[in-house]
């Protein structure tokens, strides 16, 4: 018969304590074990798709930090989804890249409630489920499927394992089931490490000592209507916070940089819940304990060993940064509130990845927002999510593939109407000009976190199936900003 070990976990500071006992079938009254469970893990829904990441009010959300020489530095704020880290290392969208096997997210531990005789008893905790060879596709382990048809409900966390002392967090316990409402809950504690000090490493960084959690609960499941897998859908239950250097000044080296953030809650309890709509939602309790969190050496590269990982709290008055940039042999030194921020983005949140960018003035970039829908491509619109007002242009470049994507067999041209259809606002000429060039110029300079007056283009609906059988409609769209000043230097042309 196989049946599974039930792990009590129970956290003191500093150390594991381990319970174990194995249920039998008399005093459970549980059936006996089927088959092996597998689990997939929906690599393509945890990916970070960057074009389309949620940010709110971008670039409206800069302030002025101080002068750096005579230059003007500004730090600014975006949020967007925090991706889970399942993808290779040293990608932008890892944010904590060591889970056991170092830059390998490679296990997770699962518990499983039964119904049974409307109850829902344990059926298996903490069972470590592993990642599958490279060319495997189902994630195993020593989970098995009742006999009879019972239903279970999966929850599943991983953590970063770090090595040092004094970490007290305790994942999953007190999980609970109500099966006629779906209302599955688990908790935990969590409490940051304690920050260090000089005499403790050098340099000091507390950020890669601060855990990661993430969780996924997958309710009502049963070995016949399963199909292949249990799909499970990772989120983590902390918000990253991170800074990063963008544009500084060409003759400026930063020799050295310290950072800390002060006044941060570091700690609380958390209820995680399947909701009716799906996905998980985490409800934080914190506690009252405050400290400041410090990375000497600071790099601005936005890398793992870089990234808090906080409770999900509200950014009040007392979280503050403080910066400080070694230049040749002078230091500056810099203060922010980032309750500053708090008018659009009042707290960290749960899943969310929260990115301060300090910068010189004339720090530019654009983002393309657009829809897609099988043959149409509309409401393509471009924000200037830059540090400086800027002109904007873009070129709408295509060609067709063929069928198996290894051979390019046209050119293709937007404006050629045999082959779609393309849509323009009324107002498109009053903002838009087509350049010599093959660019679209906007006529009027874009204010930070603001968007081009009227959309590149409408809609556009593919009409014809392409030169031969299968053909492919590649579609690229390439913007460029200059700070408004700087257009006709770098492209030649008055606006």
């Amino acid at each position: 018969m196989k049946h599974l070990f039930g792990l009590v976990v129970c956290c003191t500071v500093g150390a594991w304590v381990l319970n174990a006992c194995t249920p039998t079938d008399d005093a459970m009254g549980l059936p006996e074990a089927s088959e092996e469970v597998a689990f997939v893990v929906n690599d393509a829904w945890l990916q970070s798709d960057e074009s389309r990441k949620k940010t709110r009010a971008n670039q409206t959300m800069r302030h002025f930090l101080g002068l750096l020489g005579q230059d003007s530095v500004f730090i600014t704020l975006t949020e967007d989804d925090n991706p889970v880290p399942l993808v290779s290392a040293g990608t932008d969208a890892q944010t904590r890249g060591e889970y056991d096997v170092p830059n390998e997210f490679t296990f997770f531990d699962v518990k499983a409630l039964m119904d049974l005789n409307n109850t829902t008893p344990v059926w298996a905790e903490n069972v470590k489920i592993y990642k599958p060879t490279a060319d495997g596709e189902y994630w195993s382990g020593d989970a098995y499927w009742p006999k009879g048809g019972y239903t279970l409900h999966f929850f599943a966390h991983s953590w970063n394992v770090w090595e040092g002392e004094g970490v007290p967090i305790a994942p999953l316990y007190s999980i609970t089931g109500t099966t006629g409402s779906r209302a599955y809950k688990g908790e935990f504690s969590y409490q940051l490490p304690e920050p260090q000090t000089a005499e403790q490493s050098t340099p000091v960084n507390d950020a890669a000592r601060q855990p990661d959690l993430i969780f996924a609960i997958a309710p009502e499941k049963t070995q016949a209507n399963s199909g292949e897998a249990i799909d499970l859908k990772f989120l983590h239950a902390l918000a990253a916070v991170r800074f990063k250097f963008g544009t500084l000044p060409d003759d400026v080296e930063v020799v050295d940089a310290i950072l800390s953030l002060g006044e941060v809650v570091d700690g609380g309890n958390c209820t995680f819940a399947h909701p009716l709509d799906e996905g998980t939602d985490f409800d934080w309790t914190l506690g009252d304990g405050k400290h400041t969190y410090t990375i000497e050496g600071f790099q601005g590269k936005i890398d793992s060993d870089e990234t808090f990982m906080f409770p999900p709290q509200t950014v009040g008055n007392g979280v503050v940064m403080k910066l400080s940039i070694k230049v040749g042999e002078k230091w500056y030194n810099y203060e922010k509130a980032l309750s500053d921020f708090s008018a659009t983005i009042p707290q960290w949140e749960a899943n969310k990845r929260y990115t301060y960018t300090i910068s010189i003035s004339e720090y530019v970039e654009v983002t393309i927002e657009e829809d897609v829908t099988n043959t149409v491509k509309s409401n393509v619109r471009i924000q200037n999510t830059g540090l400086t007002t800027s002109y904007i242009r873009a070129a709408i470049v295509g060609y067709w593939e063929n069928a198996d994507g290894t051979r390019i067999i046209s050119p293709w041209n937007i404006e050629d109407a045999t082959i779609g259809t393309l849509v323009k606002s009324s107002e498109w000429a009053d903002h838009w000009a087509v350049g010599e060039d093959g660019f679209y110029y906007h006529k009027t300079p874009v204010k930070p976190g603001e968007y081009t007056n009227v959309p590149l283009f409408d809609k556009y609906e593919l009409k014809s199936t392409g030169p031969e059988t299968g053909a492919k409609l590649i579609v690229n769209i390439v913007t460029q900003a200059v700070a408004k000043d700087m257009a006709e230097e770098a492209w030649g042309v008055s606006l």
